[in-house]
Parts: C-alpha cells; sequence; structure tokens
C-alpha cells in the first residue's frame, strides 16, 4: 500500500524522499527517472581459435558430460579472477578440467593459469596451443 509523498509535511517529504531517494525530490508531482536497463553482451564471446577447439573438444568427447564456455570466474586474489575458456565435467567420473586456448601466452595470462592450478587442485587445468594444424594441449601443473 502506498501514499503520496504530497500528503505528508514538507519537513517529512524530505526526509521521506531522502529515506527513499537519498535526496530530495526535484519538484512534487515529478517522478524520478528509471535506472538504464541492463544490458548483456551481445558479441560473440569466443575468438575463432577458441571456437574451432570447441567444435574440436566436441568430437573428440565420447563420454556425456557438461562443457561450459567462459562460464565460471575462479578467485585468485583480492580482486584478482580467471576465467577459463572452457570447463569439462565428465559424468561418470565427476572430472572438472578447464581449458585455456591461447594463441601466443603473455606473462600475466601465464601467472593467473598456474595461480589457478595451485590453487584448485581439483580441477586439471591445461593449456591448449595450435601448431601446425594439430591441438597441442599441455599439462598445467600446481
Amino acid at each position: 500500500m502506498s501514499f503520496p509523498l504530497s500528503s505528508l509535511s514538507p519537513k517529512l517529504q524530505a526526509q521521506a524522499a531522502k529515506e527513499l531517494y537519498g535526496s530530495k525530490p526535484a519538484s512534487a508531482g515529478v517522478s524520478r527517472p528509471l535506472a538504464a536497463p541492463i544490458r548483456q553482451k551481445a558479441g560473440p564471446r569466443l575468438n575463432k581459435l577458441e571456437t574451432a577447439f570447441l567444435g574440436y573438444l566436441k568430437a573428440i568427447c565420447g563420454d556425456p558430460g557438461w562443457i561450459c564456455q567462459q562460464a565460471i570466474k575462479l578467485q585468485l586474489a583480492n580482486g584478482c579472477w580467471y576465467t577459463p575458456d572452457f570447463i569439462r565435467i565428465t559424468l561418470k567420473s565427476a572430472v572438472a578440467t578447464a581449458y585455456e586456448v591461447k594463441g601466443f601466452m603473455r606473462d600475466d595470462a601465464n601467472v593467473k593459469l598456474k595461480v589457478a592450478a595451485s590453487l584448485y587442485p581439483w580441477i586439471a587445468f591445461y593449456l591448449v596451443q595450435r601448431k601446425k594444424g594439430q591441438w597441442i594441449q599441455t599439462r598445467v601443473l600446481p
């Protein structure tokens, strides 16, 4: 149940507006504008190399399981996060495998991958690169 602020005394109107809106209303009868809608990222989430590896990964997966694309964020430190390109969870053995697809590796990405492997030892981390048309998977040890 609601009632108009104009039915209150000016002092109570100001106090109610401060509680509700964080400031005094601009004028009586004028409503506060709505916040902008939350927009989702419209573009593709994967680059060409990651899309090619996803096709390869789906083709080689014989056992049922889930393949999630950039679905989880792992916290490495205060304000530092790592998002693996793909997480694959097999249903039979309940093993989680994270794949990081790179055309080339920068130092900060390399450090994040190694720190994530040491902080989350129950996830098998793999660095995936394509060399001469072949997918090379390198296990990242904790």
